[in-house]
């Protein structure tokens, strides 16, 4: 069985095992971008993932082995970036009909006030959380 995500990652950040030589199925596994971005949201790593984004289109060994011997062995709890989701967007969405980018700009100019009508006005009801 090879080898998911985040086994790849602690494995280059404080394992140190070299995942790539316990099985060859593992060498298919990696994926370049996913572990760039997991190393690009720490402090120390950053460098390193911003280094293996200009070497696009190496063998995953490679790529594997510059994060292995590149990174010293410590334990990483960098926080994964996920999208904001604005309180009023579903509203403004259902109430114009507008796409989600759409609703991101609306969002920019409409005032509170004018947020808090829209929410009253499609109010369905019901308990609120």
């Amino acid at each position: 069985m090879s080898a998911s995500l985040f086994d790849f990652v602690n494995d280059l950040s404080h394992n140190k095992k070299h995942l790539l030589d316990k099985d060859i199925e593992n060498e298919k596994a990696v994926n370049q971008f996913m572990i760039n971005r997991a190393f690009s949201f720490g402090q120390d790593t950053i460098l390193y993932a911003n280094e293996m984004n200009k070497a696009v289109g190496i063998d995953a060994r490679m790529f594997y082995d510059y994060y292995f011997h590149s990174l010293r062995p410590r334990k990483r709890f960098n926080k994964w970036l996920k999208k904001s989701k604005d309180e009023y967007l579903d509203e403004v969405i259902e109430y114009f009909g507008y796409s989600y980018q759409k609703a991101i700009d609306a969002l920019k100019i409409l005032t509170e006030d004018q947020l808090e009508h829209i929410r009253a006005l499609l109010s369905k009801g019901g308990k609120t959380k």
